[in-house]
């Protein structure tokens, strides 16, 4: 059953440290008190939940913590750190979009000389239209675009996708609050 995505993202994480942030957290099957702790660090879930939402939804981040974990000065570090991280993902993903840019369009030309050959081969075998091995030929030359498309359009949508993410992400304001404080998990309601 299809879900409404949503426009407005709350994402709240409850982590052990604030390290667990942006490393996977060390969690103990065996002590009671770390069940239903995710085990993804905290900016891949609400990385997560942001996947999931409208192309321009906006989001708020409430970070759970235990008392210990809390000093004075937290949020605005944490605020500082995940403004870098979302920073140097977002170039690496423009550097990865530069690649299948490239290797898109390369790959393309070449696609287009094998539809050539390939099909230019095929008419030379085909004099009766029914030859099975011209009729592959032809469906290998398209068949050989395919890699070409799905670099210059259907991924590159993932890229972006993960683009508006951890631009909301970046955007969104960040909260930090003792365990228990705020009752829900990651969420993404409408």
């Amino acid at each position: 059953m299809w879900r409404r995505r949503p426009r407005h993202v709350d994402l709240t994480v409850r982590l052990l440290s604030v390290e667990d942030l942006f490393r996977t957290p060390d969690l103990d099957p065996f002590r009671e008190e770390h069940a239903g702790y995710d085990e993804r660090p905290g900016v891949e879930q609400m990385l997560s939940a942001l996947r999931m939402a409208k192309p321009r939804a906006t989001a708020t981040a409430t970070i759970e913590l235990p008392d210990a974990e809390i000093a004075p000065d937290l949020e605005e570090r944490a605020r500082g750190a995940m403004g870098r991280y979302c920073r140097r993902k977002l170039a690496l993903i423009d550097e990865e979009l530069d690649g299948v840019r490239r290797f898109g369009v390369r790959a393309l030309l070449w696609g287009f000389l094998a539809v050539i050959v390939l099909n230019s081969l095929a008419a030379g075998i085909d004099e009766e239209g029914i030859d099975p091995v011209a009729q592959g030929l032809g469906v290998a030359s398209w068949v050989i675009l395919w890699v070409p498309v799905n670099l210059l359009i259907y991924d590159r949508w993932f890229y972006k996708r993960d683009e508006r993410a951890y631009r909301a992400l970046m955007e969104a304001p960040l909260r930090i609050v003792r365990s228990g404080e705020s009752a829900t998990e990651v969420s993404a309601r409408p």
